[in-house]
């Protein structure tokens, strides 16, 4: 990824020809002015793919007391077809303005910018051209279009082109105030805020959701973290926290990632009516900041606990002001919601919705601290005006909680109607360096973890990625909560957390139940099928990603088909499937998705991994390929068991740091199915740095050097260096990512002054230590 300044997609005039084209202007307009002709700019073209940010950037003639207040800019867009949209700029110091934009038709589009000074022609009257062509990468979010939209039925989510959208989202409060994109404590990651994006990315998550924290005056931010504000009258700006926040925005959105964003950052007992103006400006500048990012809104949490549970009744009032401004401003007219306990005891049923036009989701807070069956979520999505995602359900450790309650929320959720699962983990909701950091949100909610530590907890880290891949491999869209589906007899019942959740499709030709882990055994039966359809049955684990296939079965006279215990007594998932009566049509293979292993086998993103291939369901393929950078590197024969899946595992060996592109392909007597390409990202082939320790502490001339790697990537052979001269060479055996050490003894020294560095090598290079000096005395 490309830091901010550096971003090759932004087609934007470059900072020095801006500066020629800004001065060629004004001097150009002076000389208009003097003539008596109306101002004109001439911009040079600008030129960006669809669904991509632009930037123009302007240069006041005049000067401002406070430019962050005294004026307001905007430009209007029109689009190919006539249809305009216009977008707010923003100041970024001294006499700078810009506006971003995200055009989101192909052709070719004009602008015009207007200010509430139009004397200032630096800021208003500028026009200027944009090329858009077609998107030519491969992020989902470009290539749909990022502004999320309800679907059809407002039963789930779609992008802009109306694809189904299935939300997995992980939270991650403090990018903006808490986590460092320069600085890292763990040898693993260069940056904290990478380190994690990157994992989010290679866990399947496709949604990050965030708060710039925009209404907290300098007083009100904690000691140690970043601050919007440099006072407390949200009057002088803090450039440098929102000019952080440009980066580590573009680099979420290169990554793929979609940013759901409170914005600005409402929350509990944050509202004060004398503010209002100064809300309203926050939320102007912040959509005409980090607006033409892939960005949906999630503009307040907790408004109603807030407003109504609490006393506080001004703040609903306040809330919907300020959110009923961004819905005007906006022109993307995306997704936007408050995150509340819409399924919450004691609230349940008698939590009401807000009425605005901008409410068109429901992101759903039920809280922590105890499993819940799937009942409040297909409750909620009964008698909700949208589509539901549950965004806020027992994070991983948060509280203590056990690492199952996150894995039963996330399934529950679905079973009830739940569009997605947005998770998080204690240690990284709010960013913890350490594991004693004395922040609050470090402290309050049980043991502490740092980052770096929850990073690694496998519910957040793997198991929600299991749980995308089987309700993406079916049409996860046309499911619908189904209680009625299969019966249980013996299974608990009623408010009981361990009931079983159902959902299925409108002819139940799909049936997805999830089990909870039971203390006591119990089977069941699919009811209300077609008698005598033939239907597949396999458990899924969801610990694993495994699926274990059981016989087909015929369904009665009855319509019903028998469901055995699951293989063990942990939580298990059952997909039951009709067959087609007949044979399948002859067609090409579906369509194969590809994953690896790479950082989720060890914790290193080294050169030794494996790439799978999966397809889920439909005809089958009797020839695979695999490519790498576009090399075939893999071929097999396969067995067609259409429309059963198929599922080939690929191992990589040797891989130097770089970027290795996969496609895989799958073919049959009907023709060929080629992947999405997928990237893995090597960055620790090469060994871990060692360290190199001695013994001397007497001083005389006889002693050992000590080499410890204490964990990453193991090297094959070691090599020391007295004064930059070989003395020792040394074969060592790979353990990734166990620890490795070798020892050398040193004898006759005469007294003087002996440095010594090591270098662990392997096939992907040499890592040197750092450099030790050791003094001999006598």
């Amino acid at each position: 990824m490309m830091d901010n300044g550096k971003i090759a997609r932004l087609a934007f005039v470059r900072d020095v020809g801006r500066k020629a084209i800004v001065a060629g202007a004004l001097i150009a307009l002076a000389l208009l002015a003097l003539l008596g002709f109306a101002k004109e700019s001439g911009a040079s073209p600008l030129a960006v793919e669809e669904w991509n940010l632009v930037e123009i950037t302007l240069t006041a003639e005049d000067a401002y007391l406070n430019p962050y207040k005294d004026v307001d800019v905007e430009a209007t867009f029109t689009a190919p077809d006539m249809t305009t949209m216009t977008m707010p700029g923003f100041w970024d110091g001294d006499s700078t303005w810009k506006i971003r934009f995200a055009p989101n038709q192909v052709g070719e589009w004009t602008y015009e910018t207007s200010s509430t000074n139009p004397g200032d022609t630096g800021l208003d009257g500028q026009t200027g051209t944009i090329d858009v062509t077609a998107y030519t990468g491969t992020l989902d979010s470009y290539e749909h279009g990022w502004a999320l939209q309800p679907s059809g039925n407002d039963r789930y989510i779609t992008y802009t082109d109306g694809t189904p959208f299935y939300w997995l989202g992980y939270t991650r409060w403090g990018i903006f105030k808490g986590e460092r994109y320069d600085d890292s404590n763990d040898s693993r990651f260069d940056s904290q805020f990478k380190g994690i994006t990157d994992r989010n990315v290679a866990s399947g998550y496709n949604v990050v959701q965030t708060s710039p924290f925009a209404q907290i005056p300098a007083g009100w931010c904690f000691a140690g973290e970043a601050c919007p504000w440099l006072d407390d009258t949200f009057t002088t700006m803090n450039l440098d926290y929102w000019r952080d926040g440009d980066r580590k925005m573009e680099y979420l959105a290169q990554s793929g990632l979609i940013v759901s964003f409170n914005n600005p950052g409402f929350s509990t007992g944050f509202y004060d009516a004398a503010e209002l103006d100064n809300y309203k400006r926050i939320t102007r500048y912040i959509l005409a900041r980090y607006g033409a990012y892939p960005v949906n809104w999630l503009s307040g949490t907790e408004v109603l606990w807030t407003g109504e549970y609490t006393g506080n009744v001004a703040a609903k009032t306040i809330f919907e002001q300020v959110v009923e401004y961004l819905h005007q401003l906006d022109p993307y007219d995306r997704l936007n919601s408050n995150m509340d306990f819409w399924t919450g005891s004691p609230y349940g049923t008698t939590y009401g919705f807000f009425s605005g036009d901008w409410f068109n989701y429901v992101n759903n807070e039920i809280g922590h601290g105890a499993p819940v069956n799937a009942d409040p979520w297909a409750n909620l999505y009964a008698r909700s005006p949208g589509p539901i995602v549950e965004t806020e359900a027992n994070f991983e450790k948060i509280g203590d909680n056990p690492d199952w309650y996150t894995r039963h929320a996330a399934w529950q959720s679905q079973m009830g109607g739940s569009a997605g699962f947005a998770t998080s983990a204690q240690g990284i909701w709010y960013p913890c360096w350490t594991n004693t950091d004395t922040h609050p949100n470090c402290i309050y909610s049980g043991t502490e973890y740092a980052w770096n530590e929850a990073i690694d907890f496998v519910v957040t880290d793997k198991q929600l990625a299991y749980m995308k891949q089987f309700m993406t491999a079916l049409d996860w869209h046309t499911l619908e909560p189904d209680s009625n589906a299969i019966v249980w007899p013996g299974a608990p019942t009623g408010t009981d957390a361990y009931k079983p959740g159902h959902k299925s499709n409108a002819d139940r030709s799909v049936v997805v139940a999830y089990l909870p882990r039971r203390t006591t055994a119990y089977t069941g039966a699919v009811h209300q099928l077609i008698p005598g359809e033939t239907y597949s049955r396999q458990w899924f684990d969801p610990q694993s990603g495994v699926y274990a296939n059981l016989s087909d079965m015929q369904a009665d006279i009855a319509g019903t088909v028998p469901v055995p215990e699951p293989p063990t007594s942990d939580d298990w998932v059952l997909l039951v499937r009709k067959v087609a009566s007949e044979a399948a049509p002859a067609g090409a293979p579906g369509t194969p998705a590809l994953s690896d292993d790479n950082g989720r086998d060890t914790g290193i993103r080294g050169g030794n991994y494996t790439v799978m291939a999966n397809m889920w369901w439909g005809n089958n393929g009797t020839v695979y390929k695999l490519y790498e950078n576009d090399v075939l590197i893999d071929t097999r024969i396969l067995a067609d068991r259409s429309p059963q899946a198929q599922s080939i595992a690929t191992k990589i060996q040797g891989r130097t740091d770089g970027s290795y592109r996969y496609y895989a392909e799958l073919t049959n007597a009907s023709g060929t199915a080629r992947s999405p390409v997928h990237t893995v990202v090597v960055t620790q082939a090469k060994p871990g740095e060692p360290m190199l320790s001695h013994n001397n502490r007497d001083g005389d001339g006889s002693f050992e050097l000590s080499m410890n790697l204490w964990w990453g990537t193991n090297g094959e052979t070691y090599r020391l260096y007295e004064n930059g001269v070989l003395v020792d060479t040394q074969t060592l055996t790979a353990c990734t990512p166990g620890a490795q050490s070798a020892v050398t003894a040193i004898a006759g020294r005469p007294p003087g002054v002996y440095e010594y560095r090591c270098e662990l090598g392997n096939g992907a290079g040499t890592t040197a230590s750092r450099t030790i000096v050791v003094s001999v005395t006598r």
